[in-house]
Parts: C-alpha cells; sequence; structure tokens
C-alpha cells in the first residue's frame, strides 16, 4: 500500500514580531527594484535537491501602474485517491506601493487546496527580501551561468537565489526552508530546485492574478448547522502514532475518519493506528491545528478561528483541505473523508452526556491495531481498487478498513509518561 509522499502543510500562518514591517510590505518593496521585466510568465519543473512532487506549475509576476502582482501556482498529483486527482498550492499578492491604504487593500493569500491562509505561506516570507546579488554572489551562484542572480537571506528562515538572463527572465530557483523556521514537514514540502519554462514577457490575461476561490469565501461559520432533534452523531477517528504515546487520549488531537484515513498519505510513515469510536456534537467548527509544544510539555490546538462561544468545539475539514466549502467544515466530503481536531476542554467529563454542560466529545471506545494488519488486511482490496480507477477511498476499501479495525489484535496499554494528550480537569 505504499504511495509517494507528498506531505501538505497544516500550519501555514506566519505572524510577524509586534512593531516590525510585514512580510508582504517587504516583498513588494523590494522585489519593485528587481530588473524583471514589467510583467511575465513562465512554467516551472522541479528537480533535486528539494521536493519534486510539484507538476503543471508556474509563476507569474507584474509590477504596472505601481501596483505590484505575483502568483506561484503549484499541483501535486494524488492518484491514489483518483487517477486524475491533482490538490493545488496557490500562493498570491497584491500590493499597491504608496497608498497609505496599502496595508488594508493588500491581497497576500495562500489557498492550500480549499482552505485560505491569508497570511501566506512560509517560502513566501524567505522570498519577500529578494534584492540583486554581488558579482561575487553572480560568478559563485547556478556556476557562474547567470547574467544577474537575485538572494534572500532572511536570519533563522531561510535563503532563495534566483538565476536571470539578460531580458531578466527567470532561469532557475533555489529555496531552502530552514526547518526550525517552518517545521521539518514545512522543510520538506517548500524547499525547491526548479527550472522555468515557455517564459512569456509582456502583457497577461486579466485572470492571471485573480484571487483562489477559497479566498473569497469569506469567514467560515463558528459551527455548522445541524438538526436541533439529532444534535450528536458517532464517528469512528484514527490517529496515525509509533510506539511512544499510542495509548493515549484524543485530547488536543488532530485525526482522520475512515475514509480520510486513506486520503491521508502517512501509511508507511507510522507504525500504530488508534482507533476511536467518539460521540460528537455536530456543530462542528473550524479545524484546529494540533502539536506538541515543549513548552507545555503536551498538546496544544492553535487557530480554527475560534471564540468563547465555540471554544469547545470539535473542529473539521476535508481531509488536507481538498474539497468542500470552508475546506470541508460543514460537508460530509465524499471523496477525500474528513479530519477533525478535539479540543480537550470539549471533553465530556465521566457520566456526562454528549450536550451536558456545553461538552462536545465523549470517547466510547478505543482500540491500538498495528498498521501493518491494516495494511495485509486490506491491501488487495486497495490494489483492486486502483487497478479500477476507484481510487483508495472508495466505499469497498473504507469496509475493509472496518473490518481490519476489528479483526486486528489490540496493542493497546497503560497511557505511561509518553501521553502528550492530556485531559482537562472538569468542575
Amino acid at each position: 500500500m505504499s504511495r509517494r509522499v507528498a506531505l501538505a502543510s497544516v500550519l501555514s500562518v506566519i505572524a510577524c514580531g509586534e512593531g516590525a514591517e510585514e512580510w508582504w510590505s517587504i516583498f513588494a518593496q523590494s522585489w519593485s527594484k528587481l530588473p524583471f521585466p514589467q510583467e511575465w510568465s513562465a512554467a516551472v519543473t522541479f528537480h533535486e535537491p528539494g521536493n519534486t512532487g510539484f507538476v503543471d506549475s508556474s509563476m507569474a509576476w507584474s509590477a504596472k501602474d505601481n501596483v505590484i502582482k505575483f502568483r506561484f501556482l503549484r499541483h501535486v498529483p494524488k492518484a491514489w485517491i483518483a487517477p486524475s486527482f491533482e490538490q493545488t498550492y496557490d500562493e498570491l499578492l497584491e500590493y499597491r506601493l504608496g497608498s497609505e491604504a496599502a496595508e488594508k487593500e493588500a491581497v497576500h493569500a495562500f489557498a492550500e487546496g480549499q482552505k485560505c491562509h491569508p497570511d501566506g505561506n512560509w517560502d513566501m516570507v524567505v522570498l519577500a527580501g529578494m534584492k540583486v546579488g554581488d558579482e561575487t554572489e553572480r560568478a559563485t551562484l547556478f556556476d557562474g551561468r547567470c547574467d544577474t542572480v537575485l538572494v534572500s537571506r532572511p536570519a533563522g528562515m531561510g535563503n532563495a537565489t534566483f538565476c536571470l538572463d539578460s531580458n531578466g527572465a527567470p532561469q532557475e530557483l533555489d529555496m531552502w526552508i530552514d526547518p526550525s523556521f517552518s517545521g521539518k514537514t514545512n522543510s520538506r514540502e517548500y524547499t525547491i530546485s526548479a527550472t522555468f519554462h515557455n517564459v512569456t514577457i509582456g502583457d497577461l490575461p486579466a485572470d492571471t492574478f485573480a484571487q483562489p476561490r477559497a479566498c473569497l469565501e469569506g469567514p467560515p461559520p463558528a459551527a455548522c448547522p445541524h438538526d436541533a432533534a439529532e444534535p450528536t452523531e458517532q464517528l469512528t477517528v484514527v490517529h496515525f502514532t509509533g510506539e511512544a504515546g499510542m495509548s493515549c487520549g484524543l485530547n488536543n488531537l488532530m485525526t482522520n475518519g475512515l475514509r480520510g484515513a486513506f486520503a491521508f498519505d502517512g501509511w508507511t510513515g507510522y507504525e500504530y493506528l488508534q482507533v476511536y469510536n467518539v460521540t460528537v456534537h455536530r456543530g462542528f467548527a473550524p479545524i484546529q491545528d494540533c502539536n506538541y509544544h515543549p513548552s507545555e510539555g503536551s498538546m496544544v490546538c492553535t487557530g480554527g478561528d475560534r471564540t468563547p462561544a465555540n471554544a469547545k468545539s470539535v473542529g473539521r475539514s476535508s481531509c488536507g483541505y481538498m474539497e468542500g466549502a470552508f475546506a470541508g467544515q460543514c460537508s460530509e466530503n465524499p471523496l477525500v473523508g474528513s479530519w477533525y481536531s478535539f479540543p480537550s476542554v470539549g471533553e465530556c467529563a465521566e457520566g456526562w452526556d454528549v450536550g451536558y454542560n456545553n461538552c462536545t466529545w465523549k470517547t466510547e471506545s478505543f482500540t491500538v491495531i498495528s498498521s501493518h494488519c491494516a495494511i495485509e488486511h486490506c491491501n488487495a482490496t486497495y490494489q483492486e481498487e486502483l487497478r479500477a480507477g476507484r481510487g483508495a477511498t472508495d466505499a469497498r476499501v473504507v469496509a475493509c478498513f472496518e473490518d481490519a479495525i476489528a479483526a486486528c489484535p489490540d496493542h493497546r496499554g497503560p497511557m505511561g509518561p509518553t501521553c502528550y494528550s492530556k485531559a482537562d480537569v472538569h468542575v
């Protein structure tokens, strides 16, 4: 059941220090001074070292009428979902120079599939401070074959270098994202070595810099609408894990639904699957990003447009934000399945029903199975569905996975000191 690894960015919001100039302002000011043609676009291909998983990619630039525009569009094929399925990674900047309202009017967005990150992406920050390199850099970088080189080296974030020809058209781009800045997954995803092809210089079509659809939806709903007569439902959710902490609870974890577990490309990297049968309130909030924070010694969930009114709510999105309005928050996500986040503060205490004291979720049962057992149980069905062009998230694969959960040995043990998902104290 091996698949190409193309992990998506989960945390893509960049925060600037208090009082610092925003990265998009730095980007526009710096790039406006570069020796690019006034407008250009190009196809982009990727090679080692760096992520080679992007296809059908392009970059475009415009500096007309005092407005700076930049787009970097990439696609990642995910044939195990459907033969022609691709996830988009779409970065866009639009900034009017010399305007008092520039900060309010600026567009600086990153659409990861169907989820809009309004503050951009890690690599956009690294690209922001680009400037013309000196003669030593020109002679050294790219083996000295460039007429001009551009460099950006923000301290502690990474570096980027552009190779331009005599007309200022882009030829190559190397970019390294420092994992201490972005985390290891994002560093692997956005570190690239790229070559530009079919460069077009001159006026570009009007829709070249159109905003991604996901970034035009407006704020997500605080809670999904649901039938008040049936406010809860039962889910089976899966969390991929290693041996350490494999018997821990759902508190402040992100998980996959059964279909989402097959859309998620993580099977070969994790030894165990934690499987929870959980009752949840249907008023799903936007999903949160939950990670281990060493300073806290526990898992911490952030984001998700939370307020006191929905702080306890279970979060939902489509797997990888790959389908649905508002990244699949209020939809069933029939193609790629769903992700869920479980804020510890929303857990129902023992003896409470979901809804009591505004609690939003409770674990009904829990087991731990090995990923090897699940793969062995379902690999034949999985391969049949791939050959038939139906993909790994087809109903037959999901049904086989349910059988595997029941059939595979339970490896659950005591919670132990490696549990970073800690329950809140309910009073």
